[in-house]
């Protein structure tokens, strides 16, 4: 079996995007106070906003897993299974959420990089996307590795 760079490339390079996404624009706009009720708004609970968070960046990186895992097997074997590509994107959502939990317990793994890009706008999510990155691509190419034995039926 091939190492897919494509396919890896594009969920990683969505990784690195989605904290950026989910803050500046996803929870804005689902927690606008014009839409739970008006100005005397009660912001969510320190818990529901990061459940909320971690939440919309495990679907941002299962949706992006998903397309590549249909990528890699379209261009291995000429098949696409849209729910074995879903079923086997569980183990890059499985490394989001272990990724996450290491970047939140050990932030301090964040201030080489943020030495580095301080001048660039965002840098904190940038940040946080390049680290989570690895880690999912690491899940991505175990669960690649799933998806193109049951779909292609290949022995590994």
């Amino acid at each position: 079996m091939k190492f897919m760079t494509l396919a890896h490339s594009f969920t990683t390079i969505g990784t690195i995007f989605a904290p950026l996404l989910t803050s500046e624009f996803i929870l804005p706009y689902i927690f606008h106070p014009y839409r739970w009720g008006g100005i005397p708004f009660n912001p969510p609970s320190v818990i529901g906003y990061t459940s909320m968070y971690l939440l919309f960046i495990v679907l941002i990186v299962g949706i992006f897993a998903t397309i590549s895992g249909m990528m890699s097997t379209a261009k291995e074997c000429k098949k696409v299974e849209f729910w074995t590509s879903a079923v086997s994107a569980k183990w890059a959502m499985l490394f989001a959420i272990i990724g996450s939990a290491v970047i939140y317990f050990l932030s301090v793994i964040k201030a080489p990089l943020l030495v580095i890009m301080s001048p660039v706008p965002y840098s904190n999510l940038l940040v946080t996307g390049i680290i989570l990155s690895m880690f999912v691509a690491f899940g991505h190419y175990i669960g690649n590795n799933y998806n193109i034995r049951d779909v292609c039926d290949e022995k590994i």
